[in-house]
């Protein structure tokens, strides 16, 4: 299982925070926010990991190093202008081989069976399928319609309620992609992989599954969710079942911080 995640953001909803430090690298209880990703990817036994970067990408590869001190393969696909989330998946897709991929924001705390995950994608026939929850911040975050065999029905619309069994649920962040869709992928520059890519293949009849869990999610894109989250973790409101290997990289983290 090779995965993507996306460190090229600006960052701006986290200014000032973010003018003098890359976002995925903020501190959440003195461990950098995309740490917190990697120790669940660690936890499901990933290795080879992609990232795109380009605001302050030198910051976040002096950290991130090739990945073998914390038990990773890394590879960057750096960005001279920024690409969006569309693009800069497309820019990666060289380094990605030709199987379906998992692509994960850096900007989230996130726990997901991972392997469940994806094993529940190559199961179906999707292009694209998106781990979904049902909740609701499905209207604060953008709602999609669900079916409740899984198949996404639209994407950014309006809430509906309809005798298929229909859920309002909001994309996490996390998605696997499937060849069939990022070769037949054609936007080139600064694109979003939703607006430009998921929507049009939705309507052209292209399957976008919908995998629904139940595990903790937070996207810390904004100052109060950030802080509110760090009280969250000291108080043990949050418990995440990858503490272990967040421990273990917090630990290789120190030695590397050290010899920098």
């Amino acid at each position: 299982m090779k995965v993507m995640l996306l460190a090229a953001g600006l960052g701006t909803r986290l200014k000032p925070i973010t003018d003098k430090i890359p976002k995925p690298l903020i501190p959440v209880n003195g461990i950098p926010l995309i740490f917190y990703n990697l120790a669940l990817l660690k936890k499901h036994g990933v290795q080879d990991v992609v990232i795109n970067l380009h605001y302050m990408g030198d910051k976040i590869k002096k950290i991130l190093g090739d990945g073998s001190s914390f038990g990773f393969k890394f590879r960057y696909s750096v960005e001279p202008k920024i690409l969006g989330t569309g693009g800069g998946i497309k820019r990666a897709e060289s380094f990605l081989d030709d199987g379906s991929f998992v692509v994960m924001n850096s900007d989230i705390i996130v726990d997901i069976n991972l392997k469940a995950f994806f094993k529940w994608h190559r199961s179906k026939r999707n292009g694209v399928s998106l781990a979904v929850v049902e909740s609701d911040k499905a209207f604060e975050l953008g709602v999609l319609q669900v079916e409740k065999e899984g198949r996404v029905l639209s994407i950014l619309g309006q809430p509906m309620v309809c005798e298929s069994g229909v859920a309002n649920t909001f994309f996490t962040g996390v998605h696997v992609l499937s060849p069939s869709f990022i070769k037949n992928y054609k936007r080139r520059g600064k694109t979003c992989i939703v607006r430009d890519g998921y929507i049009p293949y939705l309507e052209a009849g292209g399957e976008i599954g919908a995998y629904m869990y139940q595990g903790y999610w937070n996207d810390l894109g904004t100052v109060e969710r950030l802080k509110k989250t760090e009280q969250d973790l000291k108080n043990k409101k949050i418990v995440l079942s990858y503490f272990k290997e967040l421990t273990w990289i917090k630990n290789q983290l120190d030695d590397v911080s050290k010899s920098l």
